[in-house]
């Protein structure tokens, strides 16, 4: 280990170098180099000091070099240090930002949602999934094959009382909380599509209030949620959900029906993020949609006050329907026609092979 040399008295009238550095500089990547203390050198010893220095004994004990572990000192670049090395040189070492520094700020799910509207350039395909219909983990692998072919999965939260719902995901949603399917399980699900399409849960104001709005969202949010639909939820009721929406990063998906007028579509427009979803006929899911002028006007007037993209459901059952109203909307929502092959399928790998041609022959219906 390096010392300081010890200073001896020289003969009278001689003189003592100054001293000069001792240390080459050393330069840091990217920045200023860094250099050590100078060390003095040694004055010229006298033959009496060499006699001297058998008898007698040390007036102090020697002082030592501090190493790198007791004194680092930092260099003129911010986030290194140099410090000094036994063997008199100088190291340099890189300190890691703080954690926070480089972590990426997460997207929103409006955000996600009308960036695969923009990026797909065409119109989307948006399959429903029950979750928890027949159980939880075959709800999961449907999930995971339609993400295959969709642009977004509308995952379902089952209810006891969903007045949105026609017979086919009425008997559905029924079976799935037979089955013991918690709003927690259909949350997992979504985590488990982290990866794929964008998630968009729909579910019933009863189930948001329950566990309340800002906690519910915030789970959601945590399971890579992006937007939620709440059928039975007013848009001038939905202050505070869609507050809590917001804070979570979860877009609050809007409904308008035929029935909705022009100034409560301007209304709905005012704050609609992500998307909104348009029902196609009057009613609950499930009905026949006829492609006629009546649908074609309801379209139209939709886009007309509405700046997000504008999703078509209830009522489309075939991929020949999905391309027509591919041609007037951005998007297409499928739900009763999924359910009801799955549980026509006489078991569990012809429904599987079942939801996988159908997902297939839509996405290919609305992709050029």
């Amino acid at each position: 280990m390096a010392r300081w040399p010890r200073r001896t008295r020289s003969r009278p009238g001689s003189t003592t170098r100054a001293w000069a550095q001792s240390t080459r500089t050393c330069g840091t990547p990217g920045g200023s180099p860094t250099w050590m203390p100078p060390t003095r050198p040694r004055s010229r010893r006298s033959s009496s000091a060499r006699a001297r220095r058998g008898s007698s004994r040390r007036s102090r004990p020697r002082t030592r070099l501090p190493t790198c572990a007791t004194r680092p000192r930092r260099s003129a670049l911010p986030g290194r240090c140099s410090c000094a090395c036994r063997a008199g040189g100088t190291r340099t070492s890189t300190r890691r930002a703080p954690r926070w520094e480089s972590m990426p700020v997460p997207e929103s799910g409006a955000a996600r949602l009308e960036r695969a509207f923009r990026d797909a350039g065409r119109p989307l395909f948006v399959p429903y999934v029950m979750g928890g219909y027949p159980d939880i983990d075959t709800s999961r692998r449907h999930a995971r094959i339609l993400a295959r072919h969709a642009d977004i999965i509308e995952l379902g939260i089952p209810f006891s009382d969903p007045l949105a719902d026609g017979p086919t995901i009425q008997a559905a949603g029924q079976a799935a909380l037979d089955a013991g399917t918690r709003p927690a399980d259909v949350l997992d699900v979504a985590d488990d599509l982290r990866d794929g399409p964008p998630v968009v849960v729909m579910t019933y104001f009863n189930t948001v209030i329950a566990q309340g709005p800002a906690e519910f969202l915030g789970q959601a949010a945590g399971k890579g949620v992006a937007g939620i639909i709440i059928p039975d939820l007013p848009v001038d009721e939905a202050a505070e959900v869609r507050d809590a929406a917001r804070d979570a990063g979860v877009a609050l998906i809007a409904l308008a029906a035929p029935t909705t007028d022009d100034e409560r579509m301007a209304e709905i427009g005012e704050s609609a993020e992500g998307f909104v979803y348009l029902v196609a006929v009057t009613g609950v899911t499930g009905g026949e949609m006829t492609m006629d002028d009546r649908l074609r006007a309801l379209v139209h007037r939709a886009r007309t006050h509405i700046p997000v993209p504008v999703v078509v459901g209830f009522g489309v059952r075939t991929p020949e329907q999905a391309t027509q109203i591919g041609e007037l909307a951005d998007g297409v929502v499928i739900a009763s026609e999924i359910i009801r092959r799955i549980g026509d399928a006489p078991d569990a790998a012809a429904a599987d092979a079942a939801v996988d041609d159908f997902g297939a022959g839509v996405a290919g219906a609305l992709r050029p």
